[in-house]
């Protein structure tokens, strides 16, 4: 993250992976009794499968990383050329032979460049991701907070209505 430049300090906030038991987090986080703005970004940076496929993008493109700075394995090649099925083994011509990659042209260097910015990038579209899931989550828990007041404010003119008319029937 540190190689990142230009992401606001307020995106780090829930970046680290969660923990590795995930729905006991989540069940942890939706037991509260009160919910609050704190509780349901970290209930949903908890649980969306969206973000944790992105995490998991993030660690595929690390492992990448790891494997871009290895050099190229040795192999052993055997190959068998002409083989007649009929008359066995005996008329083919086999070869076998040890391959032995040479790395030239500062190629893992190159590779290692590569796998790095793979990697950043995947990183930034996990934030992009995350930021638009946290604004949705805020935006929905402001228009439950406007509905609770509305609610509110619907309940307190009916007791005030309740009110008035009992009064008046009191009166008359």
């Amino acid at each position: 993250p540190a190689e990142l430049d230009g992401v606001e300090d307020a995106d780090w906030r829930f970046v680290a992976p969660p923990p590795s038991d995930r729905e006991a987090k989540a069940s942890e986080i939706r037991v509260e009794s009160a919910w609050t703005l704190d509780a349901a970004l970290q209930l949903a940076d908890a649980a969306n499968p969206e973000l944790a496929a992105e995490r998991k993008n993030i660690d595929l493109a690390t492992a990448a990383l790891w494997q871009a700075k290895l050099h190229p394995n040795p192999s052993f090649v055997y190959a068998l050329e002409e083989w007649p099925p009929s008359q066995g083994l005996g008329d083919s011509k086999m070869v076998a032979g040890v391959s032995l990659p040479l790395v030239v042209s500062d190629r893992i260097d190159a590779a290692t460049r590569l796998a790095e910015t793979d990697r950043d990038i995947a990183a930034i579209e996990f934030l992009g991701r995350r930021r638009a899931l946290l604004s949705d989550v805020k935006r929905a828990f402001l228009r439950v907070l406007a509905a609770e007041a509305a609610l509110a404010l619907a309940q307190e003119t009916r007791d005030l209505a309740r009110a008035l008319q009992e009064t008046a029937n009191q009166r008359f």
